[in-house]
């Protein structure tokens, strides 16, 4: 989403790394299966709130990643143990969960192209 629409052209290759096991209590990634598949850039709200984070309302994503389509069953939610990677494209429409631990996430996110 922080890209110009010219490097969706660009396969890029993300691993995300966390430094401990995260799972929903801790923030762990979701992502839309299929949701790439389309080929659009969903209309994007920025900022959201007080933030220089994104918003994509999930009835956008309905209408213009998944052709009207609900996006319930599609949502995967990616527990990741330590010492593990979650690897994706830059297409693939994904989002952190809120970190409700008392524990810090740290990750590393490496990105190739």
């Amino acid at each position: 989403a922080y890209l110009e629409s010219k490097c969706w052209n660009v396969h890029q290759l993300t691993a995300w790394i966390p430094l401990l096991s995260v799972g929903e209590l801790e923030g762990c990634m979701q992502l839309i299966r299929g949701g790439h598949l389309s080929g659009n850039i969903a209309t994007h709200t920025t900022c959201a709130g007080d933030t220089w984070f994104l918003d994509l309302n999930e009835s956008v994503i309905e209408q213009e990643l998944l052709n009207g389509e609900g996006m319930t069953d599609k949502v995967v939610t990616c527990a990741v143990d330590e010492g593990s990677v979650l690897f994706l494209g830059n297409t693939i429409p994904h989002r952190s969960l809120e970190n409700y631990s008392e524990k810090i996430r740290w990750s590393l996110d490496l990105r190739w192209q």
